[in-house]
């Protein structure tokens, strides 16, 4: 199937409906909900036109291709939902509730697309696949079952003791993933969770507080993935550039914000709330979510910045004033014109799977079986 080719259509038929809605603006009568809605029309495809424009581009690179196609898969669902609530209110034979349901329709649509593109971008990493298809599997699953709520006499109550705990845990889960075989056990406690917070909502949403005993097992069987996810999340990085100190730190300060929170929240659902241990919540959730920023951004740094000088070196001419250059690995500067550089070498990687391609002989990837594309300067 031609991707780029469907993306390339639905770009420029978004274009002409806006281009239409412009046109059409000049020639009716001075009617301000028309007027309203031919704007809010125009508005609406232009802002698909150009995210469109972005899926195409991502479908051409086989790396960013599930990501591109499941942009344009969302824009191409939600734009109709949204024309559909912005022109069906012109006939009177449509309720108004129909028209706010089929607007809510496109909005969960569109939120939900949110994570599943971030499962997408997961896709083309082999250490990432799991984790991506969890989060396809659940954010598919839950924007279905909101809008069958949305649409029918279902009970709330049993739509939530369902997509509540599959909502909060899908990203935890996600990451625990990533890890598997080892986070298995964290797992079970991740699923033994989300089975006591389903029974709980469902069955007693007003009376938690005679269910003490089954909230504080709640409370803890979230707190074991929780903790895994966070050092899972924390150490997601090459082994060159590891902070094992700082790392194991801000999983230690974030683990205990975590029992802190849970504990708190305990409290709170029990009708045993506790002053002490809200001011103590609050500030280990400071300090927790600190360390962690700062592992994050320490980890930054060193790949991006902190980029070493080798002994390599690459004679190049200078593209701004031609004198000749040799330049080493790292920083550099022209002597004449005062032009600076930045030179990295790296080894020749796959370009689908990133397998390390240095002394290859065959024209194949050896890992994934992709072909390698050459050229010869001659």
């Amino acid at each position: 199937m031609n991707y780029r080719k469907i993306a390339v259509r639905v770009l420029y038929y978004s274009l002409a409906v806006a281009a239409l809605t412009g046109i059409t603006a000049v020639f009716i009568p001075a009617n301000t909900s028309i007027l309203l809605r031919l704007l809010a029309t125009a508005i609406s495809t232009g802002v698909s036109a150009a995210l469109m424009l972005g899926a195409v581009r991502a479908i051409e690179n086989p790396r960013t291709r599930p990501l591109g196609t499941m942009i344009g898969a969302i824009i191409c669902i939600v734009l109709p939902l949204v024309f559909g609530t912005i022109w069906l209110g012109t006939i009177k034979a449509i309720p108004d509730n129909k028209i706010k349901d089929l607007g809510f329709t496109a909005l969960i649509v569109f939120l939900c697309g949110m994570p599943l593109c971030l499962g997408a971008c997961a896709f083309t990493h082999n250490s990432f696949t799991r984790a991506g298809k969890t989060l396809q599997i659940c954010w598919i699953i839950l924007p279905i079952l909101w809008i069958i709520d949305q649409w029918t006499n279902t009970p709330s109550q049993l739509i939530n003791s369902v997509t509540i705990p599959i909502a909060c845990s899908s990203f935890i889960g996600a990451l625990l993933m990533i890890r598997w075989p080892k986070s298995s056990i964290a797992i079970v406690f991740l699923f033994i969770t989300c089975v006591l917070w389903q029974w709980v909502i469902y069955n007693t949403p007003d009376d938690l507080h005679k269910y003490k005993t089954l909230l504080a097992i709640l409370f803890v069987s979230a707190w074991i993935p929780c903790v895994f996810a966070l050092f899972t999340l924390l150490t997601i990085r090459k082994q060159v550039h590891a902070i094992k100190g700082f790392e194991i730190t801000g999983v230690i300060l974030g683990s205990i914000a975590v029992a802190l929170c849970f504990a708190y929240a305990w409290t709170d659902l029990t009708n045993n709330e506790s002053h002490l241990l809200f001011r103590l919540a609050i500030a280990s959730s400071i300090l927790g979510g600190t360390s962690v920023l700062g592992v994050f951004i320490t980890q930054a740094l060193r790949v991006s910045m902190l980029v070493t000088t080798g002994t390599m070196f690459m004679e190049a001419i200078c593209p701004r004033c031609g004198d000749s250059l040799s330049l080493h690995q790292g920083k550099n500067q022209c002597p004449r014109c005062s032009l600076r550089f930045k030179i990295l070498f790296e080894s020749p990687n796959c370009r689908v799977c990133e397998y390390d391609l240095a002394q290859t002989a065959s024209d194949r990837c050896p890992e994934c079986g992709e072909k390698i594309s050459t050229c010869s300067i001659q």
